[in-house]
């Protein structure tokens, strides 16, 4: 099976207003606000056999809410177009950060499904979504006697994504986070129900490993 030869060039750029930067005589510290963060991503791609051209765009917003003694929210926005004449090879899809496993290495970014399966809402046109995560920090389980030596937190959180042709996405996940013992606290535990549209798509629990590395 021939391959079509293909050459891409991605650039991005993001910004958090008010970040300021401290420099010392050893060190150069970034210091970031806590303005919302805006990150863009705009990439031109050919297919050369056939002299093929198209324009991909991401543009998101990412926010974070400290709500005192109620724990935080933190919130993320993102919006994907292509622009192409011809069809365009599946790699070169849009693709939402999903995953079909009871068992999974979440990364640590919110832009993610926990109970989509992998290439599910992929699009060569474009798509929306949005998350919104609440993180309660042990507001209620703190209070609880013996529960309360756990340090767990408590977590509810929505995801949602739009494409062209097709019922929206979403899910909502009831769960703890902070599952471990000492240093090692990295799992988390979900109770995930999905829909699509308005139509119930079932419910999963899901075991996930919170780690900086993506899928």
């Amino acid at each position: 099976i021939s391959k079509p030869q293909h050459i891409q060039l991605t650039n991005s750029i993001a910004w958090n207003p008010g970040t300021r930067v401290e420099i010392s005589p050893n060190q150069i510290n970034l210091l970031e606000s806590d303005n919302p963060r805006f990150f863009m991503t705009y990439a031109i791609g050919s297919y050369l056999a056939k002299k093929e051209f198209y324009h991909k765009f991401e543009f998101s917003v990412s926010d974070n809410f400290r709500l005192s003694k109620w724990g935080e929210l933190n919130a993320f926005v993102k919006v994907n177009k292509i622009f192409h004449k011809h069809t365009l090879d599946s790699p070169d899809f849009i693709f939402q950060h999903e995953n079909g496993l009871f068992l999974y290495n979440k990364p640590n970014r919110l832009d993610f499904f926990i109970a989509l399966y992998p290439y599910a809402y992929s699009t060569d046109r474009q798509s929306a979504s949005w998350f919104l995560e609440y993180d309660m920090q042990g507001f209620i389980l703190d209070r609880i006697p013996l529960i309360n030596r756990l340090g767990l937190k408590e977590l509810v959180r929505y995801a949602s994504v739009m494409i062209p042709n097709s019922n929206p996405y979403s899910e909502l996940s009831l769960g703890f986070g902070n599952i471990g013992y000492k240093l090692f606290r990295v799992l988390r535990l979900d109770w995930v129900h999905s829909f699509y549209g308005c139509s119930y798509g079932g419910s999963y629990l899901k075991f996930g490993f919170i780690t900086i590395v993506g899928i």
